[in-house]
């Protein structure tokens, strides 16, 4: 009997410190696709003049650089853009 809850409690210390699955990657994924859209959006709407794909590679570069891909913060974003925009 003993041997069985051993084997019992072994097993859900096994499962509780299994890694989680892979369903957050594909949110952060998610959640930076938006960032990047809500970015050029902007970029493109105060500046006229540029194009998609500039607009496009100075916020990959500016979520890079704030490390908003690590914490997910729009504030992140929003001081980036602003200042890549003063530029």
């Amino acid at each position: 009997m003993n041997r069985l809850l051993t084997g019992i409690a072994l097993t859900g210390a096994m499962l509780a410190a299994s890694p989680v699955p892979a369903v957050e990657s594909a949110n952060q994924s998610i959640l930076l696709k938006k960032q990047i859209a809500a970015c050029m959006t902007k970029r493109m709407l105060a500046d006229r003049t540029i194009t998609y794909n500039d607009a496009k590679k100075a916020c990959a570069d500016a979520l890079k650089g704030a490390g908003a891909a690590l914490n997910h913060s729009p504030s992140a974003l929003t001081a980036a853009s602003n200042s890549r925009l003063a530029r």
